[in-house]
């Protein structure tokens, strides 16, 4: 027993002897934190870090972690206040390895402050891994809080990129999260930033909505809100009210006190005087107060110097070079700019405003397109100036960086909304880069120059679209598995179904976080397939355009291509025949947004033509002879005295894919039922999207099936179920001639359409009742033809809701097949026609084109589509329809078939009456695509009459047989 008792006394002793030796560290630990504090606060980083980690390997002796954390905290906070961001990474990567796997919670938050310090050196992919490490573990830890703070910093990296689609998507989810954990500090901070998401995105109702949000759950009457008012007026273009807010926000800066208890990323006081100080600034130089902006600018930079932000300090500098490049201080700006340079590429230390930082050097922080342009910007000035050539060799060298930076990040970004947005910025450089060219090309007389100014404004259109077909195309050319490429079909369907879900949700963040999922591990995906097979990379990313030489070697002798670039004050029009390449840059009058909005109102609006007949014809003849002028008048004059042209391939740009070239006027007219002077008199029309689908045009589809149809006799109980969109429904006045739009009208003659079609073709027809959207997906694919005749909605707002309708049955969820839709479906047919109102027409995005139906099902797979600009009347489009395929059927291509179809329609007394023959009532039809005959196949009846004949001389057999057969008996 003494010997038991002795044991338990010395176990006793040591256990507390450990005890107190742990607890003594644990103070000793807590006293070396407290220092590195003090320290860190006289800005001795160096000295204050080395302590910090003291502490830290004392709390991992006593494995008090939480308390680890806090010492790498501090050594965080040391090199973010000093900026050496890289000894914290590598003290802090190398203390993530002494941490236990088992320690989850420290891990996320260790690896969320690692991917914050490697932000601010400017790598984003290693910072993005950091975060995903970090929502790894605190997944693992099930802790919502700190997921929302860490999603939502994730959210602000896609913002500084200006992938803002995908921002916006992060922050939603972080937004749940810490609605989830009851973070209001949280909810508020990101709510903010969902505000600004939607604000650099465009879309300033909802960034509107948003930060009046944000200002309800908490408002520090700072100026933050103010300031957040100023920038959305400022892009309103209401400049005097953007200047009385952006004064309310700096007077509420100057006089509001910091809350001690704030987290680091809350806008302190300071911070938004800086920025609104600099805002100033902005609104002073869009009104043209160029000396006023440079002093504001210059008096800003103490305050912006003292936060640190290297960002915001490059921000600013460029700002001072704008002001400086709109005093005509060139060399001043360029020195600027330069300055600017070496702030985001640190390792670029050239001081020489003529160099530029080598591709390898490039980070993807946004400002430096801007950068590249507006250096651009200063030497074609100096040349204009001077006369010097030098100086116009350096405006191209740097406007060529402007947009090859633009296009290496719109192929970084994954969002397609975000590219779109970035397109609508940098279109403007493209046009510097093609008016420089033209520039040389008058300087030196070499036609190089010219033909590069082709291949320019071709990678400014249709980036968006060229991108996905690219990517489909490139699935196959680079002899991908086929397992690998349905597994990569399947999460583009999944994709968008989970998007169409959100919008029709009614509580969509619910899904957010699905939707995320989906999209990292599809982009996962074609990491590993990149990685495995390099050549899918090189081929989805290609961004070359077609040459001169390329496409004369596709020209037929009578065909003149067309493709036009719209900039700002010039339209450049590039055409091309098989012998001839001309180039014209045509001045455009100031008025040129409302010619066009005149012209097509003027042949598309029934209810003002039904209105004001007079005003409309009139309209008409004035603007479709002027627009004549500046489109066509040119490039036809050149080559028409050179070939016999009797087809144009057209490829729009902007506002003009929203116009019938076919009614344009050559000549004044003095009525608008007189066809003889429009230039469908004269040509056949057809149009592409972008350049490289003439020279890559789909090969023709194996197809099983003939022609098949559709035709829907709709009526308004019918369309009841259907989305309605009255911004864009016509009253139409005559009851004879109901549009196949939105608007709940009958349509007498869709199905007879349909029916009549189908027997001209020897094809299949499926009308009204039968005439579902499960039938028409089962049936159109695989078909050589397709023919729909319904009504179609058209949502300009949203174009993925945009769709055409079905009949309703009881077993489908919609009678709607949807734009989002068919971007699912490959239908691999050879032709469509939609004959439904606005199928060719839709929401207008600058450098990309409309997004409509016709665009949709031109990439799933249909090289050939014919479409409508507008809400086409029933009558007249059933009677036009048939005449388009008879001379389909006769051998024609579908631009001449339409062509002689339309003529027909007008010229004939039988088919149709002078009130009829507006151009509203016909020219809307376009078609897109490829151009070539197309062979029907016509139904195989020789079986039925071997049948039929086998089975008559086997009846005869029998009645000798059983005559012989009575006889004998």
């Amino acid at each position: 027993m003494p010997a038991l008792l002795s044991l338990l006394m010395i176990c006793f002793a040591v256990h507390f002897t450990t005890a107190q030796t742990l607890q003594n560290d644990s103070i000793l630990g807590a006293q070396l934190l407290k220092k590195a504090d003090s320290l860190a606060e006289k800005n001795n980083y160096t000295a204050a870090t080395k302590t910090a980690l003291q502490a830290a390997a004392i709390f991992q002796k006593v494995n008090d972690w939480n308390q680890w954390y806090e010492a790498y905290k501090a050594i965080f906070y040391n090199g973010y206040d000093s900026r050496d961001h890289e000894t914290s990474i590598d003290l802090i990567q190398k203390g993530i390895e002494k941490l236990p796997e088992t320690e989850i919670l420290a891990h996320g938050k260790t690896y969320y402050l690692l991917g914050i310090l490697t932000i601010a050196t400017g790598n984003i992919p290693d910072a993005l891994l950091h975060y995903e490490q970090s929502i790894a573990y605190l997944e693992k830890a099930n802790d919502i809080e700190w997921l929302g703070i860490v999603i939502g910093n994730i959210s602000q990296v896609y913002t500084r990129e200006g992938d803002y689609s995908k921002a916006q998507d992060y922050l939603k989810i972080a937004i749940t999260h810490s609605e989830s954990a009851k973070d209001s500090l949280a909810i508020w901070k990101n709510t903010k930033a969902l505000g600004s998401a939607y604000f650099y995105a465009g879309d300033l109702n909802n960034a509107k909505k948003t930060y009046t949000k944000a200002q309800q759950l908490k408002d520090l009457k700072d100026g933050t809100f103010e300031l957040y008012e100023a920038e959305i007026q400022f892009e309103l273009e209401n400049y005097e009210l953007a200047l009385k807010s952006v004064n309310k926000a700096l007077k509420s800066a100057n006089t509001c006190e910091t809350d001690t208890n704030e987290q680091p990323y809350l806008y302190r006081c300071k911070e938004v005087f800086a920025n609104a100080s600099i805002f100033l600034g902005e609104i002073y130089l869009k009104l043209g107060q160029a000396e006023k902006a440079l002093r504001q600018f210059q008096k800003s930079i103490p305050y912006i110097e003292a936060s640190n932000n290297k960002r915001a300090i490059g921000k600013l500098h460029i700002q001072i070079g704008d002001a400086q490049k709109m005093l005509k201080q060139y060399d001043n700006a360029l020195r600027t700019y330069q300055k600017t340079l070496h702030t985001f590429i640190p390792d670029f230390t050239d001081t020489n405003p003529h160099k530029n930082p080598a591709k390898n050097l490039w980070t993807l922080e946004i400002w430096l397109m801007e950068i590249f342009k507006n250096k651009g910007d200063c030497f074609y000035a100096k040349y204009e100036e001077s006369n010097n050539e030098k100086w116009l060799y350096l405006a191209e060298e740097n406007y060529e960086l402007a947009a090859n930076f633009t296009e290496n990040v719109r192929l970084n970004f994954t969002e397609t909304d975000s590219k779109l947005t970035l397109g609508f910025y940098t279109n403007s450089f493209y046009e510097e880069l093609i008016k420089t060219k033209l520039t040389l090309f008058e300087l030196t007389k070499e036609k190089q120059y010219q033909a590069q100014a082709f291949l320019i404004a071709q990678r400014a259109n249709a980036f968006v679209l060229r991108g996905l077909l690219n990517e489909k195309q490139a699935l196959k050319a680079a002899g991908i598995p086929k397992n690998i490429i349905a597994l990569f079909e399947k999460y583009v369907k999944e994709i968008n179904t989970l998007k169409k879900k959100i919008q029709d949700s009614l509580a969509p963040d619910s899904l957010q976080n699905s939707l995320i999922t989906a999209k990292e591990t599809f982009q996962n995906l074609k990491k590993e397939i990149s990685k495995k097979n390099p050549k899918f990379d090189v081929l989805r990313n290609d961004l070359k355009g077609v040459t001169v030489e390329e496409l004369q070697t596709k020209i037929a002798s009578n065909t003149l291509f067309i493709k036009y670039f719209l900039g700002k004050e010039t339209l450049y029009i590039f055409s091309i025949s098989q012998e001839d390449f001309q180039l014209n840059a045509v001045s455009l009058p100031k008025d040129f947004q409302n010619l066009v909005f005149d012209y097509r109102q003027s042949v598309s609006n029934i209810s003002f033509i039904n209105t004001s007949p007079d005003i409309a014809e009139k309209q008409y003849l004035q603007t479709a002879h002027s627009l004549y002028n500046i489109l066509l008048s040119k490039p036809l004059l050149h080559h028409d005295a050179n070939a016999v042209i009797t087809e144009l391939t057209i490829i729009p740009d902007g506002i003009l894919n929203t116009i019938p070239f076919q009614v344009l006027l050559r000549k004044k007219s003095d009525s608008w039922t007189n066809i003889d002077n429009t230039v469908i008199k004269d040509y056949a029309i057809g149009h592409h999207y972008f350049c490289k689908m003439v020279l890559n045009a789909t090969e023709k589809q194996n197809v099983k099936d003939n022609f098949i149809s559709f035709g829907l006799e709709l009526d308004q109980q019918t369309l009841s179920d259907a989305q309605t969109d009255t911004e864009n429904s016509i009253n139409n006045t005559l009851a004879s001639n109901s549009l196949r739009s939105n608007i709940g009208s009958k349509l007498t003659f869709s199905d007879d359409e349909a029916l009549k079609l189908a027997k001209l073709m020897n094809g299949k027809s499926w009308i009204n009742e039968k005439a579902t959207k499960s039938n028409f997906i089962k049936n159109a694919t695989n078909a050589t033809g397709i023919h729909l005749a319904t009504h179609a909605l058209l949502n300009t707002k949203n174009p993925n809701v945009s769709a055409l309708v079905f009949t309703k049955t009881n077993d489908t969820l919609s009678n709607l097949l949807r734009l989002d839709e068919i971007y699912n479906h490959n239908f691999n047919s050879n032709m469509i026609t939609l004959s439904a109102c606005n199928t060719g027409f839709g929401k207008h995005q600058k450098g990309e084109g409309l997004q409509s139906l016709a665009r949709a099902f031109n990439f799933s797979k249909i090289p050939s589509v014919t479409a409508t600009l507008w809400s086409i009347p029933d009558a007249s489009s059933a009677k036009i329809m048939e005449l388009y395929y008879s001379y389909l059927k006769e051998g024609h291509s579908k631009s001449i078939a339409l062509q002689k179809a339309q003529l027909e329609y007008v010229e004939n007394d039988d088919i149709s009456s002078p009130a009829s023959r507006l151009p509203f009532y016909w020219s809307a039809w376009t078609h897109i695509g490829t151009n070539d005959a197309i062979e029907f196949k016509q139904q195989n009846n020789h079986a039925y009459l071997l049948f039929f004949f086998l089975s008559h001389i086997i009846f005869i057999d029998w009645i000798f047989w059983f005559r012989n057969y009575t006889k004998a008996s």
